[in-house]
């Protein structure tokens, strides 16, 4: 140790000096001048070796071959120690293997392997020596868990495919991750593993794998692939909705897709197979407007079209299908256009137009696919024009020159509906006969059949006519003709005035066959039918049915309002306010507006809401003034709402209207009726007496007399009254107010023994209305106190009295019963009792006037009893 401190000592001093100073940083120069100079020159041609390396990069990238190829090749030869010689042989080689230039490309590869065996690319280069599946395992034992052993598991999941066995490249490829946990190539083997489950049908899987890659791999080479494959794999898998989404997300991220233009056109067809037409159209159209000058315009053009005739708009479908004609030059595309612009006239009845587009294809497209179906579909066009004549020879042409094809037994069927409809009834029976005994298999035979059938209709056989439908039905029980035969046969009932059966096998066929068109025709002849013969319960049922289940039909402005007549007729007045209140909202100016406002104005009436039935009336005779009739009810309602002068001035429009109205006479009694009502006794009881000079048989002559009577009864004319009451009651029986008083003024009379067995018819008639009841036994007990029945008469009153208790009672009914009771104790000389009632109600209604008659009766009958008593001390 001490040796060691020594040396250092002696060092120390060493550098101390001056002179060896200079010696030693001398060297020390010296030493670092070549240093850098050596690193500064690796340093330098490391700078070059990556310049010329990127230079070749950058000439690749622009697809400049040759001149990458010579500066890789510059690398290789001028810096072959560089870093970057290797990566510059790799490069090389594949450029070789783009160029097909196998031997070259491998002489590459293997320098790379023999002098750079242990750098990066080695692994890459053995790799792409590799050939066969030997090779490949030998890369991947000889270079484990390098990038070119990585490539080799997925070059030999490729191999495992080829050799059909997708079951061990599945395993190989999800085995890298685990080999290669830090690999940069696990989004190929994703990619690859969706593939091969795609291509083995298993699309749930596919999809999950590429939906994998999508989502986790957001710089991954494959996305562009795999947004696509993801697409086609959920469409695969049947899920429409989602793969029209996943492909719309394809086309926004890789707008320039080589699959751009087939995808836009397949979105389409997707939203066209989920029924959705409109976003299908739309799908449509973006394409033509992105891919003006596309070959496949044409079909696009023509896949709008037919979103158009599946909608119905066939106005809308012929324009484009014009612009699918104008927009291609293949020939069959034309053909196929014309023949669906001929189909969409025919929808829309154009069958003039419809014939003549096929004839320009039959004459310009002869070799057509469709040039026979044409030739007949024309023929169908000029029958649907009716020109039947002209159809009976094209058809008989076709027959002649193609009798096999698949609308030869339409072509005969036509024949006899075309006789048919010419009235040459044999020749119809002859061609339907061909068509059931020669197209066995044909589709029109039932319709042949049930023609037959409809040919001994026509003829008026109706007879047979019904068993050749019953026939025809079971022959062809599934036929689409059932519904009309049903419907048929109860026709042949009708004609035969057998209108029960009618209805029964009209009600079959509608319940069977609901949608058939002369379900609405029928129904409402039906409930026309209940109408007339005033079943109105059932008419109702069946207008209503018409209403509800026929929408925009032409006849339900007259359902409704015969909807609302049955209800008047049932006199369910509310709800046939209801149905003509509806009747005008719904057809304002329809046929049956006029009456539905009167008898709107006469339901308010039949409901006592006389303020609506006046003002309906009224508005009503303003719309409509010729309906002088209705002036009677106007006034009827105005009558009361007591606007007396109003209603005369209608009712005297009645009177001076025809004679025979049947509204005249009770127009007439109405008028002096309401005189008597405004309190003009004597104008009314002189019209109503001039009215009974002029019409004495009139159903209203008694009434007149009664309100005669009325007049004479308030004026106290009590003989006048019960004169002009018994001219009344001899016509016909008085009602209760008019024998009520009669009664009355017979008691005036005092023709007691007739008032008292009037008051008991009363009392026997409103015996369902006690508090009636109640008041007529008041009156009658009057009738036993004038007769001097006392007795009986305060029975009677004791009866009322707990009545009208009962009833809790207050008004001057009850205090007139009291008050009668006490006179009549008081005619019996029950004097203490008499005191007592009139005490009572003295008190109970302080305020009531007979409570002041009691008052006085009290101080009588007090007098009574001090006389009494007096008269019985005396004896």
């Amino acid at each position: 140790m001490a040796a060691e401190q020594n040396l250092l000592k002696k060092i120390r001093n060493y550098y101390r000096k001056p002179k060896n100073k200079k010696i030693v940083w001398a060297v020390i120069a010296g030493i670092t001048l070549v240093a850098g100079a050596f690193i500064g020159l690796n340093y330098y041609f490391a700078n070059l070796a990556q310049s010329r390396f990127a230079k070749a990069e950058i000439a690749l990238r622009n697809n400049e071959v040759s001149k990458a190829l010579e500066q890789f090749k510059q690398v290789v030869e001028k810096y072959p120690d560089s870093n970057l010689a290797d990566d510059a042989l790799v490069n090389i080689g594949d450029i070789y293997l783009k160029q097909d230039n196998i031997v070259a490309a491998q002489k590459q590869f293997n320098k790379v392997v023999e002098k750079y065996p242990h750098s990066d690319q080695a692994s890459h280069a053995a790799f792409r020596l590799a050939r066969s599946e030997a090779e490949l395992m030998g890369v991947i034992i000889m270079y484990p868990k390098s990038a070119g052993a990585e490539e080799a598991y997925l070059a030999l999941a490729d191999v495992k495919v080829k050799k059909g066995e997708p079951g061990e490249a599945l395993r190989i490829l999800k085995s890298l991750p685990d080999e290669f946990p830090e690999g940069s190539r696990h989004d190929a083997a994703l990619f690859k593993i969706a593939g091969i489950e795609y291509r083995q049908n298993h699309f749930e899987k596919a999809a999950r794998g590429y939906r994998e890659l999508l989502d986790n791999y957001k710089k991954s080479p494959y996305r562009e692939k795999a947004y696509f494959a993801y697409a086609d794999s959920v469409l695969e898998g049947k899920d429409l909705e989602n793969s029209i989404a996943a492909y719309q997300q394809a086309l926004i991220n890789y707008p320039r897709n080589e699959r751009a233009e087939e995808i836009m056109l397949l979105i389409g067809d997707l939203y066209v197979k989920q029924g959705e037409t409109s976003y299908a159209r739309n799908a449509y159209l973006k394409f033509i407007e992105r891919f003006p000058a596309s070959a496949r315009r044409s079909d696009a053009f023509y896949k709008i079209g037919d979103t158009y005739l599946v909608e119905g708009g066939f106005n809308k479908a012929i324009p484009m299908f014009e612009k699918a004609i104008n927009s291609t030059s293949d020939q069959e595309k034309k053909g196929n256009a014309f023949w669906k612009i001929a189909f969409a006239n025919e929808q829309l009845n154009n069958f003039i137009q419809a014939e003549n587009i096929l004839a320009y294809l039959i004459r310009n497209y002869p070799e057509h696919k469709l040039f026979d179906t044409a030739s007949y579909q024309r023929a169908k066009d000029v029958f649907a024009q009716g020109d039947y004549s002209r159809s009976l020879k094209l058809l008989h042409e076709l027959l002649k020159k193609y009798p096999d094809h698949e609308m030869a037994s339409e072509a005969q069927y036509l024949i006899g509906k075309a006789n048919f409809n010419l009235g040459d009834y044999r020749q119809a029976i002859k061609a339907y006969q061909r068509v059931i005994n020669l197209y066995l298999n044909s589709s029109f035979r039932d319709a042949a059949q049930f023609g037959v059938c409809d040919v001994f209709y026509a003829q008026g056989e109706y007879s047979l006519a019904r068993t050749a439908y019953l026939l025809a039905m079971d022959n062809f029980p599934v036929s689409p003709y059932v519904a009309h035969a049903y419907y048929r046969i109860g026709d042949t009932f009708r004609n035969q005035a057998n209108f029960e059966k009618a209805i029964e096998y009209y009600q079959l066929a509608k319940n069977r066959f609901p949608e058939y068109k002369r379900g609405a025709e029928v129904t409402l002849w039906i409930a026309d039918f209940f109408y007339n013969e005033r079943n109105f319960e059932k008419a109702l049922v069946v207008y209503q049915e018409y209403f509800n289940s026929f929408e925009g039909n032409t006849y339900l402005d007259k359902a409704l309002y015969r909807i609302g007549r049955c209800q008047y007729e049932m006199r369910d007045y509310e709800a046939a306010a209801g149905s003509f209140n509806k009747l005008l909202d719904e057809f304002s100016a329809g046929e049956y507006t006029a009456d539905a406002m009167y008898y709107l104005a006469d339901c308010y009436y039949q409901l006592e809401d006389f303020m609506n039935s006046a003002q309906s009336y009224e508005r009503a005779i303003s719309k409509y003034p010729n309906y002088v009739n209705r002036y009677f009810q106007f006034g009827r309602s105005e009558q009361f709402l007591r606007l007396y002068e109003n209603a005369i001035k209608n009712f005297r429009k009645v009177a001076a209207s025809d004679y025979n109205d049947k509204f005249y006479l009770d127009a007439q009694y109405r008028i002096g009726y309401l005189l008597i009502e405004k309190g003009d006794y004597q104008a009314g009881r002189d019209f109503l007496f001039d009215y009974i000079e002029r019409h004495p048989d009139s159903k209203y002559a008694a009434g007149a007399y009664t309100r005669i009577g009325d007049t004479f009864y308030w004026d106290e004319k009590f003989q006048l009254a019960v004169n002009n009451y018994l001219k009344a009651s001899s016509m016909s029986r008085l009602g209760e107010k008019g024998r009520d008083r009669l009664a009355s003024s017979l008691l005036r009379l005092k023709r007691y023994s007739e008032a008292e067995k009037i008051y008991r018819e009363l009392i026997n008639d409103t015996a369902e209305n006690e508090e009636k009841v109640l008041v007529y036994q008041t009156k009658l007990a009057d009738t036993y106190f004038a007769t001097e029945k006392y007795d009986q008469a305060l029975v009677l009153l004791k009866r009322v009295i707990k009545g009208l208790t009962e009833l809790g009672a207050t008004g001057e009914l009850i205090q007139w019963a009291y008050y009668q009771k006490g006179n009549v104790l008081r005619e019996l000389k029950k004097f203490d009792e008499a005191e007592k009632t009139y005490v009572f109600i003295t008190q109970k209604y302080p305020d009531g006037y007979w409570s002041q008659q009691a008052a006085q009766e009290q101080l009588s009958v007090r007098w009574l009893k001090r006389q009494k008593a007096y008269l019985g001390e005396r004896t």
